[in-house]
């Protein structure tokens, strides 16, 4: 996996303060696209502004797969060969539920998967316990 230096961190705030609700990394654009349309579900769908920066530059790249070929995370691939949902790794029970509560079912759409992620993590009680990302979320610059 990719470590994410300081200036990929701070590009990665430059993306995500001008999210675009695009359909998913297949569009042209690549992984700015792809983080614009994750950026937009989760702060859409109740996210903390102030995980979102972790969420991209951490938990994502942990819990999907990094950065790097064959499949980084935003591209938003296959991932029901793992027994989990989408790069963020939801068990099915949880993106059942959050999907019923955003109305985004699609794991291979970057929106989709931001909302989830966005209303998931400002309904559990925290994102780095049992119920949320517990090994990933703790990887990086851990916001409070």
């Amino acid at each position: 996996m990719a470590l994410v230096d300081s200036q990929d961190r701070h590009a990665l705030e430059d993306v995500a303060r001008e999210p675009r609700p695009l359909a998913d990394a297949h569009n042209a654009g690549g992984p700015a696209a792809a983080i614009g349309a994750f950026s937009a579900g989760y702060l859409e769908h109740g996210g903390r502004a102030e995980w979102l920066t972790h969420f991209l530059a951490d938990v994502m790249p942990c819990e999907g797969g990094g950065d790097d070929e064959p499949q980084p995370w935003w591209l938003f691939g296959d991932y029901s060969g793992s027994g989990y949902v989408s790069p963020a790794q939801f068990d099915a029970g949880s993106w059942a539920t959050a999907s019923a509560a955003t109305g985004r079912t699609d794991p291979h759409n970057g929106y989709d998967v931001g909302a989830n992620v966005g209303w998931w993590s400002a309904h559990i009680e925290h994102p780095g316990g049992t119920g949320g990302w517990p090994t990933c979320w703790w990887r990086g610059v851990v916001p409070p």
